[in-house]
């Protein structure tokens, strides 16, 4: 054979064989070896003759078209023809006019003429390229990839350059420049595969192969599916090393204080660096705006290489992060390739937003379970039909709270990073130097322009900022700058005030539960911060998953609650001025000398001591003498909210600890409720009528009292240390054993009356006026008329029933006064009292109104409370067998009295009762008798029927009686002494006898207001002596 047809041979052989078209070694057929067209089979002339020669360029034979390449075994020629492929390297540098120069390397595929030293040359680059074709086995498919490399990729260097990165296996995302790098064409994706195959994993190249033998691409969306793999590398080409020094530079410039945070991400990162792992995952976990997103950021600006959120709040279908089948219509693929393919890469920072939102309750399956492969390192999606490495992704995670992660999840994170919220200086030094700055910035003004200084942002802080973080203090301080830029940036704008402030935010931010917290955050104790910010979070939650009202309703419900469960700032022992206290109550409080002086000595004592209060204060009286007003002043005189607990009426604890919120229609119990009222915990509690509570409801309040209480509603200890508890009762002796010991005890006596008429003129007069101060109001009240009034329908020892009484007169005159002359002008008669109050009561007691008769006397009650009353006793002897009989409701302790009386009786004077039936009857037959102190009365009302002699002293019915009496006479102390005396003077009475006991605890010039004699005795016998002078053992008088 000739050369010159040798070499002809060759020629054709190179222009018709080696082909950049779909033909040929690009068959979709199933036949084509491992699935794509660079590794089939070449036709036989080529498979016999074709050759690659690595060498050095040693000559150019001008003359014949040849180059001499020195290689291992000698000389080989080389001969370019028209359609010999030659790299970008070589191509360009002949255009410049260049030339490749003696011993350059060079790698040449051709067809070796036959019995000739010559190789017609298909390809020529050089050396050091040759390992970008490496992946392809073939030398024939290695040949036609350099060809469509350099041909296909001619006008688009990006694409020759996106592939050359994957080779290199640095990481690779998208260009900076404006071109996305796409490889739209089938050929185009397969010449890519080819050349980069070993990067991918092998599910991926499994499913590259089986895409290109497709025999229906068009069915199963082939193209698409090859669109997104094409576009997916597995790492990305600007990826920069990180170091701990520039890593812990960038973090501090970024973010201020977060020193546990930043170090742990240094942690993880720098030895990750070392450990030469690129992907890792991380879970941060803090509330809105304390910087999670800025983290991921961060970390991706560290490591330069892109970054894009995907927000998994109520995110319930797995086919949104996996995809859907490609044989459903409309089927894509899921958002996590998407992500990928938009930046070109699976090497990037992926921010999972919000995972303790997931809604893992659908019928689609569970997203956590797709979560957790892809936080394994590998991705699975339905679309593609293959997996995608995610082992050189950086998975970020971000929580409000780990409390709905579930445990598997949470131990695929190589670190659980908290967040905390910032406090209110943190936010200040933040706005200062980092968010004005950049918003100046932003906004090209200088920092002269506009001033915040420190008061004004405070301001905004604590009263327009609902996060923890300093997201809404951002953007607060951004919509008072556009305000600035927008007025011209006028003069007076430039220094910022409260009133600017309040103008520019006032319209644009309303008062939420969250903005209250966020201003009183420093208020509230650990467990109940983290109560509250866990409700905002599922308030937020409901809002945006479109939850049940009823849901939404409960929790904001139970925010409010919590939201009362604040300390103020201060107590009462931090200042405590014994003389101002005592000062302000004296203003508010009149014939309260001794009740003021006890608890100013009692809160002296603790303020002292400077510790909680281990006691507490308890004012025990009849009702309407003025506990309540008592305990309203000191809140008052102290600076602390007020709230009165009624303890009256509870059948079950948890009206007071309340009803759990798992059950329908719960709420808190009365103690939370009245918190809630008060608005603070910095308040003065009043626990009324606690002689009302039975025992078993007790250890409620001892929980209550020991200042740490867990409302059942809330299910949160609530810290009661800076709260004061006082006790009102009527009845001391009724109150729980258990819960008496926590008290100290003060008796409030009622008010005489002349108490209470100068009170009627001095306090309730002008109380009513000021309630009527709108309508100026005046209303005056004539002396008889008080004194009727106070005579004849408010005698009880309090001064709420006067109140309400010249309250209704003074209504009634106002009515009838409508259109006349000086209509708010109200003076009140005596004729006025009767008219508006109606006829005076009907007279108690039971007394015979033909005159006063042996076996009667005048006994001393105290009802309602506080209302003191006389009833008559009666007692008649009848001869015959001697029994005891007793009419008139007597109850239990009543009867013992008689039973004592009797017996007194027949011991002191043995004959008196002797063969005498005894009948004894306690007047007011309808109204129930019980309580010792109607011994005496009981004992005089026999003695005076046994010796036939009524009880007077000068006119009928002028003496009464209160005391306890034993069996041997004595006589001890009882209850309502002072509204027994206020009874007996309202009643007629001239001399009352009462018990010395309390006699010696009583205050003597309280005691001379009374218009009655008050005769202190121990002794029954004393009484006898001043009723009967002169009256001995035989019955006679001397």
């Amino acid at each position: 054979m000739s050369k010159t047809i040798s070499v002809e041979v060759a020629k054709e052989i190179v222009d018709s064989k080696f082909d950049i078209g779909m033909s040929g070694p690009f068959s979709s057929s199933r036949s084509g070896g491992a699935g794509n067209g660079y590794e089939a089979s070449a036709p036989k002339e080529i498979r016999d003759n074709i050759v690659e020669i690595d060498g050095t360029y040693a000559d150019c034979n001008e003359a014949e078209g040849t180059i001499a390449l020195r290689t291992s075994s000698g000389i080989e020629h080389v001969m370019p023809v028209g359609n010999t492929v030659y790299s970008a390297s070589i191509s360009e540098q002949a255009e410049d006019g260049s030339v490749i120069q003696i011993g350059d390397q060079l790698s040449v595929i051709g067809i070796k003429a036959e019995d000739h030293p010559v190789v017609i040359a298909a390809t020529i680059i050089r050396g050091e390229e040759k390992w970008v074709f490496e992946q392809v086995k073939s030398i024939y498919g290695r040949a036609n990839a350099i060809k469509n490399y350099f041909h296909l990729f001619r006008d688009t260097p990006g694409k020759r350059e996106y592939i050359l990165n994957q080779l290199r296996g640095r990481k690779y995302g998208r260009y900076d420049s404006s071109e996305d790098i796409l490889f739209d064409s089938k050929q185009e994706q397969m010449l890519k595969y080819a050349m980069s195959k070993e990067t991918y994993p092998r599910e991926t190249q499994r499913a590259y192969e089986s895409m290109f033998r497709d025999p229906n691409p068009s069915k199963h969306k082939t193209e698409q599916k090859l669109s997104y793999l094409s576009r997916i590398a597995p790492t990305y080409k600007d990826r920069q090393p990180v170091s701990k020094k520039e890593l812990m530079k960038l973090l501090d410039d970024r973010f201020y204080k977060m020193d546990l945070p930043k170090q742990q991400l240094v942690d993880v990162l720098v030895s990750n660096e070392r450990a030469a792992r690129r992907g890792f995952n991380i879970l941060l976990v803090g509330g809105p705006g304390v910087g999670k997103t800025s983290i991921m950021k961060a970390v991706a600006d560290a490591r330069n290489i892109p970054s894009e959120i995907i927000p998994l709040n109520g995110m319930s279908c797995p086919l949104e992060l996996e995809g859907l089948d490609s044989g459903y219509d409309n089927a894509d693929a899921g958002r996590l390739i998407k992500v990928f393919a938009s930046h070109g890469t699976s090497e990037m920072v992926i921010g999972f937003d919000e995972i303790d939102k997931m809604n893992s309750d659908s019928k689609e399956g569970d997203p956590m379970n797709v979560l957790y492969r892809v936080l394994l390192g590998e991705h699975e999606d339905k679309f593609l039909g293959c997996g995608i490495s995610t082992e050189n992704t950086i998975f970020i995670a971000t929580a409000n709270s780990v409390k709905g992660i579930p445990e598997p999840i949470k131990n695929r994170f190589n670190a659980i990073i908290k967040l905390d919220d910032y406090s209110v200086e943190d936010k200040l030094i933040i706005a200062k130097k980092f968010i004005i700055p950049q918003l100046l910035m932003n906004f090209n003004l200088k920092g002269n322009e506009i001033c915040f200084n420190d008061e004004v942002l405070r301001y905004i802080i604590t009263d327009y900022c609902e996060d923890g973080g300093a997201r809404d203090l951002q953007h607060n301080i951004e919509k008072v700058i556009r305000r600035f830029i927008s007025s011209g940036t006028k003069k007076e704008y430039r220094n910022l005030t409260i009133d600017m402030v309040d103008e520019v935010l006032s319209p644009l931010v309303r008062e939420t539960q969250a903005i209250f917290f966020n201003r009183h955050r420093d208020e509230y104790s650990e467990a109940v911060f983290n109560e509250i910010k866990r409700d905002l979070s599922e308030m937020k939650e409901n809002v945006r998953s479109n939850a049940g009202a009823v849901e939404e309703e409960k929790t904001r419900e139970r925010l409010e609650y919590l939201l009362a469960c604040r300390s103020e700032e201060g107590v009462f022992q931090d200042d405590f001025d014994p003389v101002s206290f005592s000062a302000r109550l004296h203003e508010n409080l009149y014939g309260m000398d001794r009740v003021i002086k006890e608890a100013t000595l009692f809160y002296h004592t603790a303020s002292l001591q400077g510790t909680i209060l281990n006691s507490n204060l308890a004012l025990c009286g009849g009702f309407g003498i003025g506990k309540t007003t008592i305990v309203k002043n000191i809140a008052d005189a102290m600076g602390y909210h007020f709230v009165k607990i009624s303890l009256s009426g509870i059948d079950d604890v948890r009206e007071l600890r309340g009803f759990s919120s798992t059950y329908v229609g719960s709420e808190p119990g009365r103690i939370v409720k009245g918190l809630k009222k008060a608005g603070s915990l910095k308040t003065v509690f009043q626990l009324d009528e606690i002689d009302k509570v039975k025992p078993e409801i007790a250890t409620a309040l001892l929980d209550l009292l020991d200042r740490e209480f867990t409302d059942s509603f809330l299910d949160v200890p609530i810290d009661f240390s800076k709260s004061i508890f006082i006790a009102t009762a009527n009845e001391w002796g009724n109150v729980p054993a258990v819960v008496r010991d926590r008290f100290i005890v003060v008796n409030v006596d009622g008010y005489s009356r002349e108490e209470k008429a100068e009170i009627v003129s001095d306090y309730i007069i002008p109380k009513i006026e000021k309630g009527y101060a709108a309508s100026s109001v005046s209303v005056s009240m004539e002396e008889s008329a008080r004194t009727y009034l106070l005579e004849a329908y408010c005698t009880s020892f309090g001064v709420r029933d006067a109140e309400k009484a010249v309250q209704r007169i003074v209504s009634s005159k106002l009515l009838e006064q409508v259109g006349k002359e000086n209509s708010t002008v109200v003076n009140i008669s005596k004729d006025d009292v009767r008219r508006c109050l109606g006829e005076e009561p009907i007279p108690r007691g039971n007394f015979p109104v033909d005159g006063n008769q042996p076996g009667i006397s005048k006994a001393l009650a105290v009802s309602n409370g506080n209302m003191g009353s006389t009833f008559a006793i009666e007692t008649v002897l009848v001869d015959g067998e001697e029994t005891l009989e007793m009419t008139g409701l007597p109850k239990e302790s009543a009867t013992d009295s008689v039973k004592i009386a009797v017996t007194c009786i027949k011991k002191m004077y043995p004959e008196l009762l002797k063969g005498k039936h005894i009948h004894v009857h306690f007047g007011e037959g309808s109204v129930p008798k019980d309580g010792p102190s109607a011994g005496v009365a009981l004992f005089m009302s026999i003695f005076s029927a046994a010796t036939d002699k009524p009880l007077k002293i000068k006119t009928d019915y002028d003496v009464a009686y209160t005391g306890e009496i034993s069996l041997t006479g004595g006589v001890f102390a009882v209850g309502g002494v002072y509204e027994k005396l206020q009874a007996a003077c309202n009643s007629g009475c001239r001399v009352v006898f009462i018990p010395e006991q309390n006699y010696e605890h009583l205050d003597k010039e309280k005691l001379g207001q009374f218009s009655c004699e008050v005769v202190p005795v121990t002794h029954i016998t004393q009484v006898i002596e001043k009723v009967f002078p002169g009256y001995t053992e035989s019955g006679e008088l001397n």
